[in-house]
């Protein structure tokens, strides 16, 4: 869980640190943002926590939500979609399965996710958070 820890600054005024592990394990990398107000950091907190311990989708760290540079092409589903059309050797009543099942079972999870590495992609910890939520 990501938490909120408060830093005295030298001109005496306070800054809310939101502190998490990549995906809420202990061998997870360190993670931080720093906010001016505790307001935002708790929102902020919340989107992590939501996320899975892992950087909100669209979020620049320093930055906050940029304005969405990601293609349309490199989001999971269009990505995903793709993918299945260039399978060789698969039938294609076999595809058209496999589209179904990433609209009605993958996207929901993924959709948001990039298939670029770094801040908002697709990351092993989400996949793991994923799986988990199946076999419970």
């Amino acid at each position: 869980m990501a938490y909120i820890e408060v830093k005295q600054r030298r001109d005496g005024q306070s800054s809310y640190v939101v502190r998490w592990r990549a995906g809420g394990t202990r061998s997870g990398s360190r993670a931080s943002e720093s906010f001016d107000d505790e307001p935002s950091a708790e929102k902020f907190k919340n989107l992590v926590d939501g996320h899975g311990q892992q950087w909100p989708p669209g979020w620049i760290r320093g930055q906050g939500f940029v304005e969405n540079v990601r293609t349309p092409e490199e989001m999971f589903e269009p990505f995903a979609l793709r993918h299945i059309d260039q399978l060789t050797g698969v039938q294609g009543d076999t595809k058209a399965e496999y589209r179904k099942l990433v609209r009605q079972k993958l996207s929901p999870w993924f959709r948001d996710y990039s298939m670029r590495d770094g801040e908002g992609g697709l990351a092993a910890d989400a996949i793991r958070t994923w799986v988990n939520d199946l076999v419970s």
